[in-house]
């Protein structure tokens, strides 16, 4: 690590906690992806469940009751499951 680890992190650190581990999940190599993991069990397999859903949205999300964004306006998704 260097100085450019540190200002790249200084920049970073507005950002949501499990934001910047689900980051580094994604661009960790096998051995730092294997701490993470072992260390954050629970966002890895909440980042598993992400990627293998439409647009990540899972839960609640997916149901339609939460907005989406979408080239710069919001718009509200429809719930198309019985009930």
């Amino acid at each position: 690590m260097g100085i450019y680890e540190y200002r790249a992190a200084f920049k970073l650190q507005n950002n949501p906690f499990y934001a910047l581990i689900m980051a580094a999940m994604m661009k960790a190599d096998s051995k730092n992806s294997l701490k993470l993991r072992t260390l954050f069990p629970e966002i890895w397999e909440e980042l598993k469940r992400r990627n293998q859903a439409l647009g990540g949205m899972i839960g609640a999300e997916a149901a339609g009751r939460f907005r989406q964004e979408r080239g710069g306006s919001c718009r509200i998704l429809i719930n198309t499951q019985k009930r």
